[in-house]
């Protein structure tokens, strides 16, 4: 095996996606009696067609096998999906291997695995809560694996912790033991801006940006309901002559006057982070805001 692929980084990628998948979808399915080997197995495209195989197995365990969805390396627009960040939120604590919270834990994860399909799942109950919102471009197949990846991810990222959220640029998972449902989450936010600077009039810029997202957060909080299990808008305006791209969502549990704090809040912390900028967006475990000078949703966007 000395021949090489050549572009390492998309390698990479492809083959941590399909272990995180096989991984997950492994060690989700605990319901089988027979004490077989714990084997699973799966496939995947990289680059010109070339078929990648996956396999991993632990002794002793139970048996899975799924062929993974074909992933080409000519993504189109809004098949990436890109890791941003993730939180183990370590105030929270953290549950033993074999405890009634994990068995507990995993009847919600087995729940998520058939509802995440809709493209907003959440779980609600006394003191565990668990919400999954995808993208509005990315509901159900791509939902679907999103919430695979990022359940892989968190279960390396924080192991045994009782709460944790993760961000992916298709979806957000957050498992928590507070009572979060329906609540503005103030806490768990970033910014994330491109390094390259427009220059200019800065105050023009920030008045561009702000009247897109204050657009945006109108049409997404009065076409709640219309579209299944979805708090989102994406559009265009002009600055200077070039198609500035923007969206905003909120998750489907907020009221439509919690998701306009929500963005607002977020804008002002976020400001300097947004302005004079060729991209930028923060992200939060209620809300989202981005905008582009390239377009990033395949979804119809109205020039605003």
């Amino acid at each position: 095996m000395s021949a090489k692929l050549g572009d390492k980084f998309t390698f990479t990628s492809v083959w941590n996606t399909l272990m995180d998948n096989l991984t997950t979808l492994a060690t989700s399915y605990v319901n089988y009696t027979e004490p077989t080997a714990f084997f699973y197995v799966g496939e995947t495209r990289f680059k010109g067609g070339d078929t990648l195989y996956g396999m991993n197995d632990k002794p002793g365990a139970r048996f899975v096998a799924i062929q993974l969805l074909l992933i080409s390396s000519e993504l189109p627009l809004n098949t990436t999906n890109e890791y941003l960040n993730h939180k183990c939120l370590v105030s929270e604590g953290k549950y033993k291997p074999g405890s009634e919270y994990e068995r507990h834990l995993n009847n919600i994860i087995k729940m998520f695995y058939s509802g995440s399909y809709r493209g907003f799942y959440l779980f609600g109950m006394n003191n565990d809560n668990a919400i999954l919102q995808c993208r509005a471009d990315s509901y159900g197949t791509k939902c679907h694996d999103c919430f695979a990846t990022a359940l892989a991810k968190l279960r390396r990222k924080c192991p045994w912790y009782k709460g944790m959220i993760i961000w992916y640029d298709q979806c957000l998972l957050a498992i928590t033991t507070t009572d979060a449902i329906g609540k503005i989450d103030y806490d768990n936010n970033f910014c994330m801006s491109n390094a390259k600077k427009l220059g200019g009039d800065k105050s023009a810029f920030t008045r561009t940006w702000k009247t897109l997202m204050d657009n945006l957060t109108t049409l997404a909080t009065t076409t709640k309901g219309k579209d299944t299990y979805t708090m989102f808008s994406a559009g265009e305006t002009l600055y200077k002559g070039d198609k500035m791209y923007g969206m905003v969502q909120c998750t489907y549990d907020l009221s439509l006057r919690a998701c306009k704090e929500c963005l607002v809040f977020n804008s002002v912390r976020f400001q300097d982070c947004l302005s004079d900028t060729r991209g930028a967006r923060f992200v939060g475990g209620t809300c989202t805001f981005r905008f582009e000078f390239y377009p990033f949703i395949s979804k119809p966007v109205l020039n605003i």
